[in-house]
């Protein structure tokens, strides 16, 4: 466990600025490679309460916060074999022969004298192991039991547990302090590995005769920092229908479509997702992760959603723009959740040497439910039915013209409504956004290839699902609609849509991992192509096999979602 703050112990100086609050955002264990963010909070002389970065902009750097990363080296490591974190107890039990035996004990030699662990469950694990390792050679060195007593006897002391009290450990592993960092952000490398971080704070406040005060020291010390975990295992891209593997190649006039729902940092709570460590859903971790799996699948077109507005600018974007992509971004239309730019949406990229943008266009669903319904204001019907609509759900229309052989092709991606009690909401976003999409065919051709990626919160035996695979819905989902918003809508379309997984004769058998829930929601969905390949849905080994959680997120899949990529043939004219 991280060491709580530690507040300057002289009291607050009258004129002179204060730091109220130090933690570490998102978690207080740092992994290697990723991001560890402090928050600080100041009061600054005239009684004004604000984040230090804020309180640094508002004065124009009168008040600022000097920061000091250090690298703390424990004298004793971890004893436990491959642990890397540093020793925080000492275990003061000597000798397991006579313990096993039931006698007093004895010197042993000195690994057995003084181990150091990082935690109790280290401590028992090891010692335990040690405890049985050395009854089962006392055993190979004796003759065989006599009785079947006897060899019950040994068998017991094998499985005996480790037993221990308070006066069995010592806590005394004084550490050196190494300065690795003078900035406000930190980033471990390889070196941190296994070392708890300290970072120290004082505040800096130049006075209007040019003098200046330094504060004292507040302080908070990490976790040890971690090893950066392994990425998601590689999956094969499975050519159709050899079954081939074609990952790493790249074929003429073909390209890769990739869906994915990334779970938006404002949606990953840690109530929500209690199995999940914290420093594993942390975003500072999840945004690198994430990355460093789409970029392993080399997709063409990334259709992502659950995209905030901020991490999309902040890092999304000039991220995938170093890898050769152009990304447009829809925020869903409501209020932001917090802070400016916490708000999530639709981000669709494209590879710029596969293609050129032709055409863009933004769907907004509560915009259409207004302009069908009106402002709600004439009956209360009206106005329920607006308010049951109004969702903040959107969609990106994108014409793309192919580099290689001149052709055009329409993509589309969106996120449809949650909600499983509310069907009539999902069939009015999905009905207006096949809509949408036909009026886009009608106007740039109707032969113009269509790829559409997405979250559709829907099953494969929901009526969304009908919708779309056969172009109308049954009369019997109409009943549920308690405001009569399907009024509104045709529930039909004319498009002639195949679900690229199909082709295997089922869905993905889940695209949703969680506690709650498993099953499948996502779909990339086409018509006017040739499906070639298809990427391999993970086993449930693959998600789970090396983490505890049962569940996605975890250490190594960083979204409650997988990705789907296809690939496909565009026809040439």
């Amino acid at each position: 466990m991280a060491s709580p703050v530690t507040m300057p112990t002289s009291p607050p100086v009258d004129g002179m600025p204060h730091i109220l609050r130090l933690e570490l955002l998102f978690s207080r264990t740092p992994v290697e490679s990723c991001d560890v963010i402090p928050f600080v909070v100041l009061r600054t002389p005239d009684g004004d309460i604000k984040s230090a970065d804020t309180i640094e902009t508002k004065t124009r750097g009168t008040i600022s916060v000097q920061y000091r990363w250090l690298r703390s080296i424990p004298r004793f490591m971890c004893g436990r074999i491959n642990c890397k974190n540093s020793a925080t107890l000492q275990f003061t039990k000597v000798d397991l022969d006579d313990r096993a035996a039931g006698g007093a004990a004895s010197p042993g030699d000195e690994n057995d004298l003084r181990p150091f662990y990082c935690s109790q469950e280290c401590l028992v694990h090891d010692w335990t192991e040690r405890l049985r390792a050395r009854l089962a050679r006392r055993a190979r060195a004796v003759t065989l039991p006599k009785t079947a007593d006897e060899a019950d006897q040994l068998r017991e002391r094998l499985r005996m547990p480790l037993e221990w009290g308070e006066e069995d450990v010592a806590l005394d592993n004084p550490a050196e302090s190494v300065e690795v960092g003078w900035l406000r952000k930190y980033t471990p490398s390889k070196t941190d590995i296994g070392f708890p971080l300290e970072l120290s704070c004082r505040y800096v406040f130049r006075q209007a005769d040019n003098k200046v005060a330094i504060g004292p020291n507040v302080a908070i010390r990490t976790a040890a920092v971690r090893e950066l975990p392994p990425p998601p295992p590689m999956r094969r891209l499975l050519a159709i229908p050899s079954g081939e593997d074609i990952m790493t190649q790249r074929r003429n006039g073909c390209f890769r479509i990739l869906t994915y729902n990334v779970l938006a940092e404002i949606y990953a709570s840690s109530q929500e997702y209690d199995y999940t460590p914290d420093w594993a859903l942390a975003w500072t971790y999840r945004q690198n992760n994430l990355l460093r799996e789409i970029e392993r699948y080399n997709a063409d077109v990334l259709c992502l959603q659950e995209i905030q507005e901020d991490h999309f600018q902040s890092h999304l974007f000039p991220a995938l723009a170093r890898l050769g992509f152009e990304g447009i971004f829809k925020s869903k239309t409501r209020e932001a959740m917090g802070r400016k730019g916490k708000i999530d949406g639709c981000a669709t990229f494209f590879r710029t040497d596969k293609f050129t943008l032709v055409e863009n266009r933004s769907l907004e669903y509560d915009t259409i439910a207004r302009a069908r319904l009106g402002d709600g204001q004439q009956q209360t019907q009206q106005r329920e039915a607006l308010k049951r609509l109004s969702r903040g759900n959107v969609a990106s229309l994108l014409i793309l013209r192919s580099r290689e052989i001149d052709r055009d092709i329409l993509v589309a991606n969106t996120h449809i409504f949650w909600d499983p009690e509310k069907a009539d909401v999902k069939l009015y976003q999905v009905d207006v956004f096949l809509e949408e999409i036909e009026k886009t065919l009608a106007r740039v051709g109707v032969d113009t290839p269509v790829a559409i990626g997405g979250d559709f919160n829907s099953e494969p035996d929901s009526a969304v699902y009908d919708l779309i695979s056969t172009g109308a819905v049954s009369p019997e989902y109409r009943a549920e609609d308690p405001y009569g918003t399907l009024s509104s809508v045709r529930l039909m379309h004319k498009l002639k849509l195949v679900s690229a997984f199909t082709v295997t004769g089922l869905e993905a058998p889940f695209t949703n991992f969680t506690r709650k829930y498993v099953g499948t929601l996502d779909y990339i969905w086409y018509q006017g192509l040739r499906l070639t390949a298809l990427m391999e849905i993970p086993s449930e080994h693959d998600l789970l096999g090396i983490d505890d959680t049962g569940a996605l997120p975890n250490s190594r899949w960083s979204s409650d979602h997988i990705a789907l990529m296809a690939e496909f043939q565009l026809p040439s004219r």
